[in-house]
């Protein structure tokens, strides 16, 4: 008998002689990956069976081009926005405001009443709708940083606040991609959603 105490079901005898690794069947065998990180570690990489890279390690500026691709879209995106709701008689606030719990993309002025929008875009519709990508969680994180700016900045001047959205999706059916902002079909939603 063990000195250990029983602490589940199985006895300690046996958890002892357990196999440590879980046996994954999609995982190979212990003997064949430790023969390629043999072959790996004298230099020989022509073993037959070679994995291929992932498109995220094989190609790091390809991403970084991507990410850049996405992120000029989203300020023209806003800038679309920003001019959409100005013509219709709001005023521009500040744009991109980042604190420790979010960030805003527009915060706009409509008489005494702050405007938080949200602009969001997409290149097609295979996912769904520019609108419907703002789910209840990108909502309450929206609406904390709403928060945090309204008890730093916002209540000096104004006296009141909604929550705007402004969805551009693009005018095609298809699937392709559309860089072109100006070829989008521009929603804007008032008192999208309000504070819980």
């Amino acid at each position: 008998m063990s000195s250990m105490p029983e602490l589940s079901a199985i006895p300690w005898a046996v958890r002892k002689q357990r196999n440590k690794r879980p046996h994954l069947p999609w995982a190979k065998s212990g003997k064949e990956s430790g023969s390629e990180s043999a072959n790996n570690a004298s230099g020989n990489t022509d073993s037959g069976n070679t994995k291929p890279q992932s498109p995220g390690n094989a190609q790091p500026e390809a991403n970084a081009e991507a990410v850049a691709t996405r992120k000029a879209l989203g300020q023209s995106a806003e800038r679309a926005a920003r001019l959409k709701l100005e013509s219709h008689g709001l005023v521009w606030v500040c744009s991109n405001f980042r604190c420790k719990v979010g960030e805003i993309d527009l915060i706009m002025r409509d008489g005494d009443q702050a405007v938080v929008v949200e602009v969001r875009t997409r290149t097609n519709a295979r996912h769904g709708t520019a609108l419907e990508s703002i789910g209840h969680h990108k909502q309450r994180k929206i609406s904390k940083a709403a928060l945090y700016w309204w008890t730093t900045l916002g209540q000096r001047h104004f006296t009141g606040m909604r929550f705007d959205a402004v969805g551009m999706d693009p005018l095609s059916t298809d699937n392709s991609p559309n860089e072109n902002t100006s070829a989008s079909h521009m929603t804007w939603v008032k008192n999208a959603w309000m504070l819980d």
